[in-house]
């Protein structure tokens, strides 16, 4: 990398849902929410759509070697290189049918470092479908090419739990249980983070932190659990690019039949724009099952950095499927989330 470049960095709640009770057997069926459709199918087009336009892809919701496979063979180049983690842990505790689900692929730069947490806030085994798979942190550090002294970009993505998705009764819908289950699970993160990181390095945490930001029907200003998240992660000098490049609600999840067309890019299909006229006229029952719930977090700049790493702009990425694609009456875009793209401007200190 020269002294001044850029990454395309994307995040991505990718929704390969499709657990395998053991493993290399058969995948539950995709009914109800217990399984996404059309994954082995999604996954190759997940690569080819990324590899197209991003130098760095952590994802969410890829659990299966196999679609990872699928993923980095679509990527398109021979210099891709991968990271996943925490992996199934079937016959050892606590309890994990599935991985954490977290996938991140680089191209052009060589990854640096590894590094793993699995959260010990697991959730409830009775309630929380989230509980049976090993959620946690995946680091990847980027090596930026800066040379002798110059730093490096720590990029740390995770999913927090959703809760629910099993037996019914008790506390189980919660909101409050659930938000403390995540509220737990990000003070893991920042105890990960601070345990990690190397001075002179950038960090960026990104995930699906399943804490609504605003919801666009009520645009009165952030929600109590936003707060919450603000002040874990803004102990550690991260800031919500959104916040400060983004322009609108920016919704990241709807409904699976949700094709935000309201806010398609004319100029690229792929891609979504935030206008308040497009939004005026979309459709009140659409919106109310937006929420932004899809983060991209930047340190901010300090003097024990060693590389500088701005972000220049964020956008949303709704990838639709073409009508004929398998199962599309059931999903319409490549997964029921956006996907959350930053352009990171890098030079050496």
């Amino acid at each position: 990398m020269s002294a001044s470049d850029q990454i395309r960095l994307v995040f991505w709640n990718t929704f390969l849902l499709h657990p395998h009770p053991i493993p290399g057997g058969p995948g539950l069926p995709p009914i109800a929410d217990l399984a996404a459709p059309a994954v082995p199918e999604r996954a190759s087009a997940i690569g080819a759509a990324l590899g197209r336009r991003f130098d760095v892809a952590a994802l969410a919701e890829a659990f299966e070697p196999a679609d990872h496979a699928r993923i980095a063979a679509a990527w398109g180049t021979d210099t891709v290189r991968t990271a996943a983690g925490p992996a199934r842990s079937l016959l050892r505790g606590p309890l994990g049918f599935a991985s954490s689900g977290l996938f991140t692929l680089v191209d052009h730069h060589r990854i640096a470092r590894r590094a793993t947490h699995r959260f010990r806030t697991r959730g409830s085994y009775l309630h929380d479908a989230d509980a049976l798979s090993n959620k946690g942190v995946l680091l990847v550090e980027i090596d930026l090419g800066l040379g002798e002294g110059g730093g490096n970009l720590e990029l740390y993505s995770t999913h927090l739990c959703w809760g629910t998705g099993l037996l019914p009764g008790g506390n189980a819908t919660d909101p409050h249980r659930r938000h403390r289950v995540r509220m737990a699970q990000v003070d893991e993160l920042v105890r990960f983070v601070e345990r990690t990181h190397r001075p002179g390095n950038v960090v960026a945490v990104v995930g699906d932190m399943n804490v609504p930001a605003l919801r666009p029907l009520y645009p009165d200003g952030p929600t109590t659990e936003y707060d919450d998240l603000i002040a874990r992660l803004g102990a550690l000098g991260l800031v919500d690019v959104w916040t400060t490049h983004g322009t609108g609600a920016g919704a990241t999840c709807g409904a699976k039949t949700d094709a935000f067309a309201d806010q398609a890019d004319p100029d690229d299909p792929d891609a979504l724009v935030d206008d308040d006229a497009l939004l005026a006229a979309a459709d009140p029952t659409a919106l109310s099952e937006r929420e932004r719930i899809d983060y991209v977090f930047l340190a901010e700049a300090d003097p024990t950095q060693r590389a500088r790493i701005e972000a220049t702009s964020i956008r949303r990425y709704a990838f639709p499927r073409p009508p004929g694609a398998p199962r599309a009456d059931r999903l319409v875009r490549l997964s029921d989330h956006l996907a959350i793209a930053v352009d990171l401007s890098v030079s050496s200190v």
